[in-house]
């Protein structure tokens, strides 16, 4: 029968150099035991390099990179230069973090810190749900002391459809808004209470309607 033997390359502070374990067939750097068919034990805060022009690490058949230790795990892009891609089905980068540190998704030129895009008749770029009974969708701020830059601005092509300004006036196809509500355009109001004025500020709580510049006000 066969004879299991195992193959050891000692170091100058390790007996265990490299290692390849006969039984199992599994290979250690720096371990006398490899858990795995490839295992690499150091203390040293660099435990692999590759370099070159690609330097390309290939998993194949479903394998799994796990990072098994506790605090913050990196994983750098360390040149100036340096950026990130995640792709899936090949060659199609999904995720793109460039190095000043802007995230694109379906985008490898991110124009802002978080960029997605999408080019697909019919379909949403974008999709955020809380499956929680008490949860809530999306929160968003700015800290805009001087109130005139905007939470939420909504394009259709380059044209403004809606947006809030910091200090909270809504316009919708206005970017300058002056009012809570400033719109450009016709307002359709449908319900039992199609309209509803409960103003209880000011003296003698008086609700006004007011007529446009030219003092003609239409009912119908």
């Amino acid at each position: 029968g066969s004879i299991d033997v195992d193959f050891r390359i000692e170091g100058n502070s390790s007996t265990h150099a490299f290692f390849v374990e006969g039984e199992t067939d599994r290979v250690g750097i720096g371990v006398s035991d490899p858990t795995a068919l490839f295992e690499v034990k150091t203390d040293d805060e660099n435990i692999v390099r590759l370099d070159g022009l690609q330097g390309n690490i290939d998993f194949r058949y479903g394998s799994d990179i796990e990072f098994d230790r506790a605090g913050q795990v990196y994983i750098t892009a360390n040149n100036a230069d340096g950026e990130l891609n995640l792709r899936t089905g090949g060659q199609n980068t999904r995720m793109h973090i460039d190095n000043s540190g802007k995230v694109g998704i379906g985008t490898d030129s991110p124009s802002n810190m978080f960029h997605v895009s999408e080019d697909a008749a019919n379909e949403f770029a974008a999709f955020i749900k809380n499956d929680n009974a008490d949860g809530s969708g999306l929160r968003i701020r700015a800290d805009d002391s001087s109130d005139d830059e905007y939470i939420l601005y909504c394009e259709n092509g380059t044209t403004a459809r809606f947006l809030v300004k910091a200090g909270g006036n809504v316009g919708i196809n206005e970017t300058s808004p002056n009012a809570k509500l400033d719109v450009d355009g016709d307002i359709q109001i449908e319900g039992a209470n199609a309209l509803l004025l409960n103003h209880t500020t000011g003296a003698a709580s008086d609700t006004y309607i007011n007529s446009p510049s030219d003092n003609v006000m239409a009912f119908r």
